[in-house]
């Protein structure tokens, strides 16, 4: 259930994880969010298990301990007043820059993209290690602070009337949206027999094949019908698809063509979610990656992109393919506040980190 614990060197959250899973952690805190729960079954147990995999709990836990320690630091550290002299501004966006760029830090850190030693060594040396890591030098970071007020001392959230979604929400709009677009391309949608390369026969049937769509006119399935085989589809199970070759190559050409725009992203949820919910389509369509590979290849006329491209599908993980081609083609956000947006690049950035193998 754990992966990656290094025995030797365990650190602090590996730790508290296993001590959560002690007996007398779960008869305490598991079982339906009674404190006090005996533990004298497997199902009194699995549901001891279930509360401390809960994500809401886990992440309602951890930003409490990090607000916890925001509001313990704040009055007692301090920063250089050069660029801002109000006291108080300066120590919170100070702070919260010093937060961000430590959680982000260590999150490369725990993929093995910056070493170890950064977080025990001296100034200089946390400098030195950074000068062949490009994208850390951009500023990326410089726009990640408290969006409030300093004369109200109001969130930007009551003063520009921003919402939270809650995550069921979000999860039905991507679902329904996408599902009303996929739908109108498989009942409506004439694609054509395209031959990909020189001298070259395509063929749906073959993964290997440099084609990217069939001739066909999808009408032999009632509306009814191909929403049913949608449905299945989203469903997250490990029962395959119920589409033909043909259905196939045009669901992954729509997917391909298309593109979402949240005019309102915030932190990024919406976006986000129809990630997640595409490469999981794709993986079900296309589990090889052949095709969502072929059709970014078809894409391109110079040999040394298609080379890289070629290296970005074999030397990573097959989701690294399909989210950098998403992320690139077919998401985009709007967002009134600045930080919004940043806070929603940096998101997928670290999903797309999440599925690259470090070559170091």
């Amino acid at each position: 259930m754990i992966r990656e614990i290094h025995l030797e060197t365990p650190h602090r959250g590996h730790l508290e994880i296993l001590k959560d899973f002690s007996l007398a952690e779960l008869e305490k805190n598991g079982g339906k969010g009674k404190r006090g729960h005996r533990i004298d079954s497997f199902k009194s147990f699995h549901a001891a298990l279930e509360q401390i995999f809960n994500t809401d709990l886990l992440n309602k836990n951890f930003y409490a301990e990090l607000s916890n320690w925001y509001f313990w630091a704040l009055p007692q550290v301090d920063f250089p007043n050069d660029l801002e002299k109000d006291d108080e501004k300066r120590r919170a966006t100070g702070l919260i820059r010093l937060l961000t760029r430590l959680i982000f830090c260590w999150f490369l850190k725990e993929k093995n993209l910056i070493p170890e030693k950064l977080f025990t060594g001296t100034q200089e040396d946390a400098l030195a290690h950074f000068a062949d890591i490009p994208f850390l030098n951009d500023g990326l970071f410089e726009n990640l602070l408290a969006s409030y007020n300093e004369e109200t001392k109001t969130t930007a959230r009551k003063q520009t009337g921003s919402f939270y979604t809650p995550r069921p929400i979000v999860d039905y709009m991507v679902d329904e949206s996408l599902k009303a677009h996929l739908e109108r391309k498989l009942t409506t949608e004439r694609t054509e027999n395209t031959e990909i390369g020189k001298g070259k026969k395509s063929s749906p049937s073959d993964p290997s094949s440099s084609v990217l769509s069939v001739l066909s006119v999808v009408k032999n399935s009632s509306p009814s019908v191909v929403r049913s085989k949608l449905d299945h589809l989203f469903t997250y199970t490990e029962e395959s698809h119920r589409f033909t070759p043909a259905e196939v190559a045009t669901l992954i050409a729509a997917i391909d063509a298309l593109k979402i725009l949240d005019p309102a992203c915030g932190s990024g949820a919406f976006p986000m979610g129809v990630l997640h919910k595409l490469v999981y389509i794709l993986t079900k369509l296309d589990p090889d990656n052949d095709r969502w590979k072929n059709t970014q290849l078809a894409k391109l006329d110079s040999a040394p992109m298609r080379e890289e491209l070629e290296r970005a599908f074999a030397d990573n993980n097959d989701d690294y393919g399909r989210k950098l081609y998403l992320i690139e083609n077919c998401l985009y956000g709007v967002d009134i506040q600045p930080i919004a947006i940043q806070i929603t690049k940096l998101r997928f950035f670290i999903s797309l980190v999440c599925d690259q193998k470090t070559n170091r």
